[in-house]
């Protein structure tokens, strides 16, 4: 019998696990209504609320060979975005992250490793974030691309302390 468990994604969202998304879930479809939604979230946490809770996301452990993998059978939307968000601030000009970083390991670890943690379910799609996360952005196109400019975009306009705020 399987069992569940609630934990904080955060917990499973480092250099030791990897996600899939399965074949059965719809692709990238995320536009920038969420994108905006998304981002006025994390503007609102910062000033107000502390924490931020960005729903439910549901893993299912995959067995055998595949140690530490995990298909996302909720949630690849916004792992997908925080993902995209997690790379703009990596490549973001007006942040560089510091050396001895240790707020911000949990959520830019898996993308400023050079091992992708995720793996989307369309071809194209999945084509362009890998583009995106060994930085070759000028070679990455449809919604993953448009989702990672606006991100890159909003971003362009905070001070170094404000994406501190961010990742906090």
């Amino acid at each position: 019998m399987a069992s569940a468990e609630i934990e904080s994604f955060l917990d499973k969202y480092d250099n030791t696990f990897r996600y899939e998304v399965p074949r059965y879930q719809r692709g990238y479809e995320w536009e920038r209504e969420q994108w905006e939604a998304l981002w006025n979230d994390i503007d609102q946490t910062d000033q107000s609320v502390g924490n931020h809770f960005i729903g439910n996301i549901i893993l299912l452990e995959k067995k055998g060979k595949n140690k530490n993998t995990y298909e996302i059978v909720d949630g690849q939307q916004r792992i997908t975005t925080i993902s995209l968000l997690a790379m703009a601030i990596r490549d973001c000009q007006n942040y560089k992250l510091s050396e001895s970083s240790t707020d911000t390991d949990s959520i830019l670890s898996p993308v400023t490793n050079k091992k992708r943690k995720l793996e989307l379910n369309d071809p194209d799609a999945d084509a362009s974030y890998e583009q995106i996360f060994d930085e070759n952005v000028e070679d990455a196109d449809g919604q993953i691309k448009s989702a990672y400019d606006y991100y890159r975009n909003q971003l362009r306009q905070l001070r170094h302390s404000e994406i501190d705020d961010i990742l906090d």
